[in-house]
């Protein structure tokens, strides 16, 4: 999985055309399909995901920064979590991509969110 840092503005449009928002401001939390308007003074962090990539907004020494992660066709390992509270939907998915290193030995990447789905 390459990370890889983005200017804001190109993150918030390429963000824009992804189906699924995890946000955490000052004043609120939210996870669910669909766009939201952000509050960029509040905003502590904000992954806009789909099943291939994950842009993030987070604050890194009080400056908004943001980065993408993409799988491309790499295998990964995929988890599928219930959510208890369904205000949040009913089921959350992350990927983790498999990597080996020089002696052939498997490793999993840093999971990232990669589906939603509403509550029942």
């Amino acid at each position: 999985m390459s990370l890889e840092m983005l200017e804001l503005d190109k993150a918030l449009e390429l963000g824009g055309r992804l189906p699924y928002v995890y946000l955490r401001e000052e004043s609120r939390l939210y996870l669910g399909a669909g766009h939201i308007d952000l509050n960029l003074n509040e905003l502590i962090e904000a992954r806009f995901f789909s099943e291939e990539k994950e842009i993030r907004l987070f604050r890194r020494m009080g400056k908004l920064c943001a980065a993408i992660q993409e799988d491309g066709n790499k295998p990964a390992v995929t988890h599928r979590y219930s959510i208890a509270n369904p205000a949040f939907g009913g089921e959350i998915t992350t990927r983790q991509l498999i990597s080996y290193d020089t002696d052939g030995q498997a490793h999993l990447g840093s999971p990232r969110l990669a589906g939603w789905k509403g509550a029942n």
